[in-house]
């Protein structure tokens, strides 16, 4: 993701030391707009949160960035071997789910557009064939309202 803020101009420098620099988003300003967009259009839902989610599978983040390492630097690929040291995973992770429908829409990874329901959308998003690092949480297929 930084290269992408590099490559439009941002000073990522600044962003290190002053985390509220604009133009940046996360899973949850996207699970948020998705949210206020589907309320506007009538569309109830809520916001789903999981943790850990853990290592992702080779996708395209905002920004039109296909990775499977999403805190990879200019120092590193972004896309990595499954077992390389420097790959990255997202601790946890937020999306929308519908409520009628019970389908999984996320604007930050893939993008998923309803087509999956929670559990298929962990399965094709998290690269459960390569376990967290040791200290860190276990990857458990779950997923539990943030409250």
């Amino acid at each position: 993701m930084t290269d992408y803020i590099a490559l439009r101009g941002f000073n990522t420098g600044a962003r290190i030391t002053n985390p509220m620099i604009p133009n940046m988003v996360n899973c949850y300003d996207q699970a948020s707009a998705v949210l206020v967009f589907a309320g506007i259009m009538g569309i109830e839902g809520h916001k789903r949160y999981v943790q850990p989610f853990g290592y992702i599978t080779e996708t395209t983040l905002v920004g039109g960035i296909r990775t499977n390492s999403p805190f990879h630097s200019g120092l590193s690929p972004a896309i990595v071997p499954r077992n390389d040291p420097n790959r990255t995973f997202f601790s946890n992770h937020e999306f929308y789910m519908d409520k009628a429908s019970a389908k999984v829409f996320d604007a930050c990874a893939g993008p998923h557009l309803g087509t999956e329901d929670a559990y298929t959308y962990l399965d094709n998003s998290v690269d459960t064939g390569k376990p967290l690092p040791s200290g860190r949480w276990r990857l458990e297929k779950g997923v539990t309202d943030r409250r």
